[in-house]
């Protein structure tokens, strides 16, 4: 029981994982003490600029981040899409904003490019940025809801940002 309960702490501390406890570990000989688990809590990697403004063969690029929130509560909008275009060459790369309204695009090649940001129920945004080498944006956006009609019967207008 002691040797399984030891791997778990060491397997937990290995893989970046944190255990809080009710009961203070003892893992002396003879002791049977129960370990109670109250959670279990996977850590959060750490955000590298560096990974997020390099490419494969460390050229300098470009990387957006931030978080998108209610105008109104200024509760997180989770699964708010963000969808960057490239002006150039027309290339798309989108993301899913996380559970706390967060997101993260890496490694944007640098130049003009359209920036969209939307979600049902909400007013779409959308902006023309300058991405410069090795600089990372981070953005904190607002979006208004809709009124209670159709998304898009203003003739596909955007709203500006608010930051």
């Amino acid at each position: 029981m002691q040797h399984r309960l030891a791997t778990i702490f060491v397997t937990l501390a290995v893989t970046g994982c944190v255990a809080r406890t009710g009961v203070a570990p003892s893992f002396g000989p003879g002791n049977q003490q129960v370990l109670g688990l109250v959670h279990i809590v996977a850590a959060i990697p750490v955000f590298d600029a560096e990974s997020a403004t390099r490419d494969a063969t460390s050229a300098p690029m470009f990387a957006l981040t931030g978080t998108v929130v209610d105008l109104e509560s200024g509760q997180p909008l989770g699964s708010t899409e963000i969808i960057v275009r490239r002006a150039n060459d027309g290339k798309i790369v989108s993301t899913l904003t996380d559970g706390r309204g967060g997101f993260i695009v890496p490694r944007i090649p640098p130049g003009l490019y359209g920036l969209i940001v939307r979600r049902v129920g909400y007013e779409p945004m959308a902006d023309l940025r300058d991405a410069r080498a090795g600089a990372i944006d981070t953005l904190r956006l607002k979006m208004l809801q809709t009124e209670n009609r159709v998304q898009g019967a203003r003739g596909g207008r955007s709203a500006a940002f608010r930051y």
